[in-house]
């Protein structure tokens, strides 16, 4: 497998104010859209206060907001 199979086999993981300021909104606007089903969220193993978002999630919904 060669270095550049193994960068795009890494998944990129957000937290909640990670994803917001990828976004360019506020965290309560991301936690919002977790509620209304736009966004996927995934909860810590470790404490299910926590939630990551896939950079995958969050790149699709950049381009529906942005209009492309």
């Amino acid at each position: 497998m060669s270095q550049q199979e193994m960068v795009e086999e890494t998944e990129r993981w957000y937290s909640t104010q990670e994803a917001a300021d990828y976004l360019g909104v506020t965290r309560w606007t991301v936690q919002r859209m977790t509620r209304r089903g736009e966004l996927d969220s995934y909860s810590s193993p470790f404490d299910r206060r926590v939630h990551f978002y896939r950079g995958e999630d969050l790149d699709a919904i950049g381009m529906d907001r942005s209009g492309t």
